[in-house]
């Protein structure tokens, strides 16, 4: 364990990106299989810098998306901003969302892990990334149309317009905020009767997979998946998501194009969808900032294509997952 190391990110972390007041109410927030060194030091970062801080830690459910403990809830609703290291996540529950309705901030680590905070937190200039991030914003937000090819000559094209654009760079803003740790990546909805086309997906999918052994290509048709092709991990892949009976499930819910230039391909999705110029879909449960017309589902999952050429408007935004251009 480089203890040293996590202090300093996990100090970071807790100031930089959550920017903690002295006197709010911290609540350091775990499932049974975090490491505990990992619940410590963002507890004992907090403590430093003058949080009243509390650590929760919970059975781990079966599932992600299962609803906390009523204990847990009411802990959240009560803090001013939560540090979430839970593995199994509760992103898209009923809490969740409540919670932040009330004004507690949220900063979701949730699966992250010591060698993540010091190398993808700690080791990374969040001025830089936070600068190429609003100006990837600042052109998907003044696109029509996003165009993605992947291996196979697999064409996949959606509509962007009128649709925001949310830059998850990692820093909480002010009450009720929620982002993510590490940062960073760019994601929106696009317009779901416009999205068509074939997307070859060469990294990850999770759940229930993680990293993959064989890609997946996947066809889409006005913003629903019709077929997945693949190996026996697609068949694995497509039955979890229809094993819910939920129509939605089949819906892609956003994308995302990832930001940080530590990211490596590891099987994790928090890591492997934010690898610099790769390019995300998410499939079932759509947040509300979004402003789709998914909504909320059983559950989610994302998949990540690696090494993607992206066109917005057909201007090359980043080829064979290398940003350039206006980005670079």
């Amino acid at each position: 364990m480089r203890s040293m190391e996590l202090a300093r990110a996990a100090y970071k972390a807790v100031s930089s990106c959550a920017r903690l007041k002295p006197g709010e109410n911290v609540l350091v927030l775990a499932d049974s299989i975090v490491d505990r060194y990992l619940v410590d030091a963002f507890a004992n970062a907090a403590y430093a810098l003058g949080g009243e801080t509390q650590v929760m830690v919970f059975g781990t459910r079966p599932e992600i998306n299962r609803e906390p403990p009523k204990a847990v809830a009411a802990a959240m609703a009560a803090s001013d901003l939560v540090l979430d290291l839970i593995t199994q996540y509760i992103i898209h529950t009923y809490t969740y969302r409540k919670v932040r309705e009330g004004g507690t901030r949220i900063l979701c680590g949730t699966g992250i892990t010591e060698d993540m905070v010091i190398r993808m937190v700690g080791g990374v200039d969040y001025n830089v990334l936070v600068e190429r991030g609003q100006r990837l914003r600042a052109l998907f937000a003044a696109a029509g149309e996003l165009r993605v090819h992947t291996g196979d000559d697999a064409v996949l094209t959606m509509s962007l317009a009128g649709r925001p654009p949310i830059l998850r760079d990692g820093l909480l803003d002010g009450p009720g905020d929620l982002d993510y740790l590490p940062g960073a990546q760019l994601s929106m909805a696009p317009v779901e009767e416009t999205i068509n086309g074939e997307i070859v997906v060469d990294g990850s999918a999770y759940p229930p997979v993680g990293l993959l052994d064989a890609p997946l290509r996947l066809t889409f048709e006005k913003g629903r998946m019709v077929k997945v092709q693949g190996s026996g991990q697609a068949a694995l892949w497509k039955g979890w998501l229809e094993h819910f009976d939920d129509p939605k499930m089949l819906c892609l819910a956003h994308i995302s194009v990832g930001l940080n230039p530590a990211a490596r391909l590891c099987g994790n999705i928090l890591e492997d969808e934010r690898i610099a110029g790769c390019f995300v879909i998410g499939m079932g449960s759509q947040m509300e900032y979004f402003q789709g017309t998914v909504g909320k589902a059983s559950s989610h999952s994302d998949v990540v294509a690696v090494r993607p050429d992206i066109y917005l408007d057909g201007e090359t935004i980043v080829t064979d997952g290398m940003f350039g251009g206006k980005v670079a």
